[in-house]
């Protein structure tokens, strides 16, 4: 252990301690880099914002997603009533060219 002589020549007062430490960061130099570089950040209210942004896109797809579908429906029938139809022309058509033949 080193005796109390030792220690008389390097007494650190609060000056000293002061210049030592002008190289090193405050807590507010850190705060303010701090803040500088998270404001190019989004905050919490800016996800939330988002979040809403992107389930309002979603329902609007769904929604038309379910039109499509309801469209698809009536589509298809329309599709069948046109061949039944056709099919029912055809026959007809082909008993008229019968009787015009006889």
């Amino acid at each position: 252990m080193k005796s109390k002589q030792q220690y008389d020549d390097k007494v650190v007062t609060r000056g000293i301690l002061r210049e030592e430490l002008k190289c090193y960061a405050t807590k507010e130099d850190v705060r303010e880099i701090l803040d500088d570089k998270l404001k190019d950040y989004p905050t919490k209210e800016d996800f939330l914002q988002f979040r809403s942004d992107i389930f309002s896109k979603f329902d609007q797809v769904i929604g038309q997603y379910a039109q499509i579908q309801e469209d698809k429906i009536f589509i298809e029938h329309d599709i069948r009533q046109l061949k039944k139809t056709d099919a029912d022309h055809e026959n007809r058509i082909k008993e008229l060219e019968k009787q015009a033949h006889n």
